[in-house]
């Protein structure tokens, strides 16, 4: 529920952050009225300005400060972060020389040598090569019987299906 004579709302939003939330940007807008005049005055440029009118001195340099005898403090000591660990080593500028291995050498799709691709080919006018290198092919996993939990296999044959 909203009033918008206190400037109230029953989520408590606008009274934390004191902008109207979107029940009272939807209330505001569903009896057209402006709804910059539900904004509270400290958002306003003039309180801005008075907050930072005042001259603000520099902090003196940390050898000129006052010494004190309690303890003096630490950062926190570093501990291991979770997930996977970074490089061990960070390299330097320097060290990026050698860092990626070599990659493969381009081989022509038409005249099948090295150093080069089909594209920027200049043996296109060689004749084709007969019996030209093929790819070596992984050999495919052999597909057995499921045992337990899957569909049965079968295997169709003329007079019928035969369960295996």
């Amino acid at each position: 529920m909203v009033d918008l004579d206190v400037r109230h709302c029953t989520c408590m939003l606008s009274d934390l952050a004191r902008i109207p939330c979107l029940h009272a940007q939807a209330t505001i807008n569903y009896i057209h009225q402006i709804p910059y005049v539900y904004i509270n005055d400290i958002f306003s440029k003039n309180k801005l300005f008075d907050c930072y009118c005042t001259y603000i001195s520099p902090v003196i340099g940390s050898n000129l400060w006052p010494q004190t005898s309690f303890i003096k403090l630490l950062p926190p000591m570093a501990g291991r972060m979770h997930g996977r660990p970074k490089i061990s080593k960070r390299r330097r500028v320097s060290e990026n020389e050698g860092r990626f291995s070599i990659g493969r050498v381009a081989r022509c799709g038409k005249c099948f040598e090295y150093g080069h691709k089909s594209k920027g080919c200049k043996n296109a006018t060689r004749e084709l090569i007969p019996n030209p290198p093929k790819k070596i092919l992984r050999p495919r996993k052999k597909l057995g019987i499921r045992r337990g939990g899957g569909i049965a296999a079968a295997k169709v044959t003329i007079k019928g299906v035969v369960w295996i």
